[in-house]
């Protein structure tokens, strides 16, 4: 499936509070920098859940194409809006 998006993996990099896609151990792509305050444990999961961003997306484009997924809509709706989301 063709994306816009930089692709993954992305990680989440806590030495310089950024987000990072790695296509090779010496190459790197800044995806965001996190901005911190005061809330660090938040801040840490907000960026963890970013970075898994690519592999949620391919997840719910694959989940969208199971039939056992097709029975029910309310998954299918949910899926659907994810990855409008995530594309738009």
């Amino acid at each position: 499936m063709q994306t816009k998006h930089t692709p993954g993996p992305w990680f989440y990099n806590p030495d310089n509070d950024c987000i990072q896609s790695g296509h090779t151990d010496y190459e790197f792509m800044l995806i965001a920098k996190l901005a911190t305050g005061e809330n660090r444990e938040e801040e840490t999961a907000n960026a963890r859940l970013v970075a898994s961003a690519p592999e949620l997306l391919e997840a719910c484009q694959h989940a969208l194409l199971l039939d056992q997924v097709k029975d029910h809509p309310a998954v299918c709706a949910l899926l659907k809006s994810a990855i409008a989301k995530a594309t738009a």
